[in-house]
């Protein structure tokens, strides 16, 4: 959205790399360090990072490099580090899940096994029992969480230093997420920015 056909022919060429482009643009490249940062919230990071808007703003492209770069900075002393769980209200197809999007983010950054990273058929490998231990949950398409599915969430990932990702496209004022987080009170620790097609260069 918003490239003239020879820019899209030249990007094919050269290869799409969000974090490429945000270290190109000064301005956006503060927003997302003042996130990742913990900025906005004085005592620790975010624990609630929410983004919505239209499609193409690159929101679910930000989100998975997150994931990866907290992975990457927590790997943890025996092998196993910072655990993520990806969330929809409904998956019928992992060939267009959050999991393919962060594989093809492992392989433009040459990440593999012996990064940390071990990609399966059907799951990337999380060890552990459930939700226990997991210190992030990005939830994808989040306008059709229900509100039962957020009530659930919230006190399931609960270690120390968690946090709950959300990116959507919304719908109706009334779904839940909307609710959660373009309401006038905000939760606690919560940094919600509204991403466009024109955010994203």
């Amino acid at each position: 959205f918003g490239h003239r056909s020879e820019a899209i022919a030249e990007m094919r060429e050269l290869g799409y790399s969000p974090r490429l482009i945000a270290n190109d643009n000064a301005a956006l490249r503060a927003v997302l360090d003042a996130i990742g940062s913990g900025r906005f919230s004085a005592s620790e990071p975010a624990r609630y990072k929410a983004a919505w808007g239209g499609r193409g703003s690159g929101k679910s492209h930000f989100f998975a490099e997150l994931a990866i770069e907290d992975s990457l900075a927590e790997p943890g002393e025996s092998g196993e580090g910072l655990r993520t769980v990806c969330i929809r209200e409904v998956q019928k197809d992992l060939a267009q899940s959050s999991k393919a999007l962060i594989e093809a983010k492992l392989s433009a950054l040459r990440l593999n096994e012996a990064d940390g990273f071990k990609v399966f058929k059907d799951v990337i490998q999380t060890p552990g029992d459930g939700l226990k231990g997991f210190k992030r949950a990005w939830w994808e398409e989040a306008q059709t969480a229900t509100q039962r599915s957020l009530d659930l969430l919230r006190p399931t990932i609960r270690a120390p230093g968690s946090q709950l990702w959300f990116g959507w496209n919304p719908r109706h004022k009334k779904d839940p997420v909307d609710s959660m987080f373009r309401a006038a009170e905000l939760p606690t620790g919560a940094v919600v920015v509204k991403a466009n097609w024109r955010d994203n260069p």
